[in-house]
Order: structure tokens, then sequence, then C-alpha cells
């Protein structure tokens, strides 16, 4: 079981969410919740007794459910507010992600990691963009951190992977970069340290002329940094989590069919699999899920939805 944080809130007309999925129709009260089930999953709620305060609880919410779901966010809404309790998690290299900084978090302390995207010495101080997936943070090494700091600082090159940690603060009038979600702040760094040092990149996921497609692909990971490449993957998850929402809310079953199969004439040829228990025999990679998919007709799944790998050797078809 994965603990979640405890949190405090209201008893009076909740709703129990799970990533947008309700779990319990308007519950009335958090006294009377002990368990609710959904398919394998399931969640336990402590009681909340009724106190003086209107809408408070005396006592803390605890959330629990299974270990796979311990990412995943709950939601109480209680008395017109969302109530939020995150999963309990071991403490992690950053607190925040580079692109997850905004006004609200000035004044705080944060921990963030990320690759060099560029830096700007500016006399006696040197500005540094920090990038991740999430977005690019501007992380600001000053004199007061020290001369010591300042000068490991100017040692740090592209893509060079480092955790600083230090005081979120509004970037002065004039500077503010309204491009960026995290424009109107900086992290004034008080600790820094190098992660991992990277020597000699190919190319840096941000610059213009990119090379061809043979080095790409051969620094894959470096590729894929690119913003570009980030949105697509994105937009991909996106399509596919959509589809499969609107599949689910209409009836239709998930079915993954088998990837290696036998060979059935089709409009290409196989793709062939050699089999390391049968020697001399071979499996075929599926050119579409046709068979499978009169299976499962005939089965009775009149409904049923698949995102399909297909391997169709068309090499010098028109």
């Amino acid at each position: 079981m994965g603990a979640f944080e405890t949190v405090w809130g209201g008893v009076a007309g909740n709703e129990l969410t799970l990533t947008g999925q309700t779990l319990g129709n308007h519950i009335a009260s958090l006294k009377r919740i002990t368990k609710i089930s959904e398919g394998k999953r399931a969640l336990q709620v402590s009681t909340c007794p009724n106190t003086a305060k209107t809408n408070l609880c005396a006592t803390p919410v605890s959330i629990y459910t299974k270990a796979f779901f311990v990412r995943q966010k709950i939601e109480l809404f209680a008395a017109g507010s969302p109530l939020l309790a995150y999963p309990w998690r071991p403490p992690l290299l950053r607190s925040h992600t580079c692109g997850q900084l905004r006004a609200e978090h000035i004044g705080q302390e944060v921990t963030l990691c990320g690759w060099v995207d560029t830096a700007r010495d500016h006399g006696g101080t040197l500005f540094i963009d920090l990038r991740d997936r999430y977005g690019k943070t501007q992380v600001v090494f000053a004199p007061e951190g020290g001369a010591e700091q300042l000068e490991e600082s100017r040692k740090l090159r592209g893509e060079d992977v480092i955790r600083v940690t230090g005081k979120v603060e509004s970037r002065p009038e004039g500077t503010k970069n309204a491009k960026l979600g995290t424009g109107e702040i900086e992290l004034r760094v008080k600790k820094v340290e190098l992660l991992n040092k990277c020597n000699n990149a190919p190319f840096t996921p941000g610059q213009q002329d990119l090379p061809g497609e043979d080095l790409r692909l051969k620094y894959r990971y470096l590729d894929l940094r690119r913003t570009g490449m980030q949105q697509t993957l994105i937009l991909r998850s996106n399509i596919i989590m959509e589809m499969r929402n609107y599949f689910a809310e209409n009836g239709f079953i998930d079915v993954e069919t088998p990837i290696l199969g036998r060979s059935t004439p089709e409009g290409a040829r196989d793709y062939l699999v050699p089999s390391r228990v049968h020697n001399g025999q071979f499996y075929a990679l599926p050119q579409s899920p046709q068979l499978y998919k009169q299976i499962l007709m005939v089965a009775g799944y009149d409904r049923y939805v698949q995102v399909a790998r297909c391997f169709r050797d068309e090499d010098l078809r028109a």
C-alpha cells in the first residue's frame, strides 16, 4: 500500500475523484466513506468526525491506495473548494521542475535539476537557462553566493547536468520574459552540484541548423531532448489517451493482440522471427490484427479497440 500525505478540509458535499473519473457519486459526508472500489482499484479513507468548527475536520483525512497508483493525484471536493491529496514519495533530487515555478513561488527555497541550456556572463553575475522536458528556468549565480561558487559555475557547459538549490525571486523590471511560463521569476543559487559532465556533444537540442538524420539517430537521446520531438511524443500520448477515454466511456474493451504469430497471406511480405525452441521454424510479425479481430468478434466482443502494431515489408513497392 502507498500512503498519501495528510490533508485537512470540509466534510459537507464531498465528491471523490481520481484523475477525472468519479469513484463516488455526490457523497454526502466523508464520515460515511470506508471503502470505494472500482475494479481492482480501491481507496481507503479514514473517518472525519464532526467538530464545533463548521465544515472542518478535527483529525486528518488519510488516503491509501495500491502502490501502482501512488503517482496519481486525488482530489477531494469539499465545501465548494478542492482539497488536494498527493502521494507520499521518498525524497527526490528536485522539489520542482524547470517549467513549474511561477510568481506564487517567490520567497520559497526550491531545488531544480536539469541540463545547462545557455549561459550568459554579465560581469560579476552569471545567468544560466536550466532546462528539463517541462521547460526552462533562469538561474542566477551572483557574487553573494561566494567567489568559489561563481568560479565553478563558469566552468559549466551546454548539456551539463546540474542540481541547484536557491531562493525564488522576481525578475527585475524590464527583464521579465512573457514568452516563458517561468518568465516572471528567477532562481538565486545558494548551492550547485554537478551531476554529470557533458564532453563535446555532437549537437545541442536548441541549435537551429540540425545535423543529418544519421547523426541524430546515432545520438537519439540528444535528439529526443529537442522541443519539437517532445511536443510530438506528448501530442501522440494525448491523442491516444483521449481516444481510449472515449471508447471506454462507450463500452469498448481495449485488447492487445499477439505480436508473434503464424504467417498468413496478405498484401505485403512478412517480417520473420526465428524460433529458439523450434529449430528451422519462424514466427511472423502481424501485418494487421485482422484474424485476431475476427476471433474476438465471433467470441462476442462486439466492441473492442486497440492501438495496433502492424509490420509490413513493403520495400520497393510503388
